[in-house]
């Protein structure tokens, strides 16, 4: 049997970056727009109770019978939802909530764990009953939580849970072959129904996403080079350097010429150095220095060693992955570092690695001023 789990088109929330969990948005007139039909007709689509996710199962699927399971609904944000993480960075109770790493409740609402049994406990439940009936296809519409949820549970390859939410109108074709003896899915392609007869124009003015990394040097380098063409083309640059806080070449001249920084550390050491204080720390200034920057309006956001940062886990990565899977759609974004998570990978346009075949640094020769810093 084949599953297809499916997000919910884009709302008016999902573009102004607003904590949406349970409050019943509907889709936006371009959300609506965006959608096409999903090619093909299941006998039945299982859906969230929310409209966001009916009106858009309703447009993947016209006129197929829907199924509403109310525990596929999205997870509950409490006194957060309806609100943008910029106006509730300084709320004692959010403050708190990320100190817990989000793993604690939030005002009025679910802890993840509790949401995560919630969730799978009602997908495991169509999984069996569509087996036991001999089904060759199982079709749910819901959230990116329940995305997260289940594929971090049983999803192959194995990932973590923010690695896992796919954007507006996509999602996942499972294969379920193995479900009956180990519980797990297999990931056969990720699939997305949105329209894709844009004019040229239209194109053009779309931001785009690069990636930059690999083991070899350039990396930063080709991201502050694509700075210094966007501010000679006028366009507003701002960029974050996470785990960076020394001085560097790059650092004046491009301020000269109007870019923005946000960068530094809680001290000089490295991340595997520090404690559990300063790591505590330099994750706090990492998350402040990125809702500042997002705050900033940009034409290009460049995020420097945004690999490191989610690897590490030194920047909130919820705000991290929200601020590339729902940037402003004429904003270019750039990131740089090694070893990208999946979903970085899956969210870029342009991907560069830069590979390592010689450094001077296997000859003893260090870090260059003017060159490597």
């Amino acid at each position: 049997m084949q599953i297809y789990l499916l997000r919910h088109g884009q709302t008016e929330y999902n573009a102004q970056h607003r904590y949406q969990g349970q409050q019943d948005i509907p889709l936006s007139a371009a959300g609506r727009a965006q959608l096409r039909p999903a090619g093909f007709m299941p006998d039945v689509a299982y859906v969230s109770p929310l409209i966001r996710a009916r009106q858009t199962a309703e447009i993947f699927f016209p006129g197929c019978p829907q199924i509403i399971v109310q525990d596929l609904r999205e997870m509950c944000f409490g006194s957060f939802e309806g609100r943008h993480y910029i106006h509730i960075e300084h709320d004692p109770d959010y403050l708190a909530w990320l100190e817990a790493n989000k793993t604690a409740a939030r005002p009025d609402g679910e802890r993840i764990q509790d949401f995560c049994n919630r969730s799978c406990a009602a997908f495991a439940k169509l999984v069996e009953e569509s087996l036991a009936q001999h089904k060759q296809q199982l079709v749910i519409v819901a959230h990116g939580g329940i995305q997260m949820a289940v594929m971090s549970r049983y999803g192959l390859p194995r990932r973590d849970y923010h690695d896992w939410c796919g954007p507006n109108a996509g999602g996942y074709r499972l294969d379920a072959a193995n479900w009956q003896t180990d519980h797990t899915l297999q990931l056969l392609e990720t699939v997305q129904y949105t329209k894709a007869t844009q004019s040229e124009a239209a194109l053009m003015s779309n931001g785009l996403i690069h990636l930059y990394h690999g083991d070899g040097k350039g990396k930063t380098t080709a991201a502050m080079g694509l700075a210094v063409r966007a501010l000679g083309c006028g366009r507003r640059v701002v960029i974050v350097q996470f785990l960076k806080g020394g001085a560097t070449g790059e650092l004046e001249p491009l301020q000269t010429l109007g870019a923005t920084f946000y960068r530094g550390k809680a001290g000089q050491k490295f991340v595997f150095q520090m404690n559990e204080e300063e790591k505590a720390a330099t994750r706090a200034l990492q998350t402040e220095n990125l809702r500042r920057a997002l705050a900033d309006p940009a034409d290009l956001l460049i995020l420097d060693e945004a690999c490191a940062a989610w690897n590490l886990n030194m920047v909130d990565r919820e705000l991290l992955q929200n601020a590339v899977l729902h940037k402003p759609a004429e904003q270019e974004l750039a990131m740089t570092g090694r070893d990208p998570a999946p979903w970085m990978l899956d969210a870029a346009d342009y991907i560069t690695e830069m590979c390592c075949r010689r450094h001077p640094y296997e000859k003893g020769i260090p870090a260059r001023k003017g060159v490597e810093f």
